[in-house]
């Protein structure tokens, strides 16, 4: 069993047998399709006691608690579970008005930071064990209501340096491209050759340093641009559903999760 079913299985577990009538926003709900049922936590105490009956299981490793102020209206308590490779977070706001702690969101992480001042937790996926050659990375807002998905992307995991975007690549105003070809690359790197053939096990999951192909008229965010080949070449981020041909549909962290790589301009209309 994957490390990841494991924790939630447990999860599940565990919290079937809290009491609530609380509404649960949850990023984990809206994309990974798994509810965790409906509760409320009366006060500190009683999240820490199921938390440490979460840890009293062998395979969890502790937790730490962080109290935030990301509202101004409730208080707020973070929770980061540690497990193996990956770690679990657990965002709770305290409603004055009902007097009760309700779970505003939670996920998986590699990398995380909480930001009080913009209101944004930003984390990194990648999978327990090297079992996905994409990396996620996250970027929720969170308001009086729950937590709202800012960003949502994948990109490789992979020591391939071309495929990353320099900063002074990014364009100022991120703009839009209409695909006009039908089955139009979306690369790994900006090249149209394959230079790479034999470099890891994660870059030949892929086919000829390829994310995928996109359908014709597929409208993608153009995130910046390079030169390279006597050719311009597009940094871009399109939705998964835009590729007629996808080779990273297993890979992706999450439903929803966009993927950002190459596309030649030749055939793309900027609007």
């Amino acid at each position: 069993m994957k490390t990841g079913h494991f924790i939630w299985l447990t999860l599940l577990f565990i919290f079937s047998y809290i009491p609530s009538n609380a509404q649960i926003n949850t990023f984990y709900d809206e994309h990974y399709q798994t509810r965790i049922p409906e509760y409320t936590f009366k006060n500190e105490k009683d999240i820490d006691r199921y938390f440490d009956e979460l840890v009293g299981d062998s395979y969890m490793a502790g937790y730490t608690k962080t109290y935030t102020r990301i509202t101004k209206s409730k208080k707020d308590l973070l929770y980061i579970l540690a497990y193996g490779e990956q770690d679990c977070f657990f965002l709770f706001y305290y409603d004055k008005y009902e007097e009760n702690y309700t779970l505003v969101t939670t996920s998986y992480f590699n990398n995380f930071y909480l930001s009080p001042r913009f209101h944004t937790i930003t984390y990194t996926e990648t999978s327990c064990c090297g079992e996905s050659p994409l990396m996620g990375n996250v970027v929720l807002e969170l308001n009086e209501e729950g937590a709202t998905v800012k960003e949502n992307y994948a990109i490789a995991n992979l020591d391939i340096p071309e495929s990353d975007i320099q900063y002074s690549e990014l364009i100022q105003n991120t703009s839009w491209g209409i695909v006009q070809n039908e089955a139009y690359n979306l690369r790994i790197y900006p090249s149209v050759e394959n230079k790479y053939p034999d470099s890891d096990d994660f870059y030949n999951y892929f086919s000829d340093n390829l994310f995928g192909k996109l359908k014709k008229n597929s409208k993608i965010k153009i995130l910046g641009e390079r030169y390279s080949e006597e050719r311009k070449w597009y940094y871009v981020e399109v939705e998964s559903q835009q590729l007629s041909t996808n080779y990273t549909q297993h890979a992706i962290h999450n439903e929803s999760q966009n993927i950002r790589g190459w596309v030649s301009s030749n055939f793309i209309t900027v609007l």
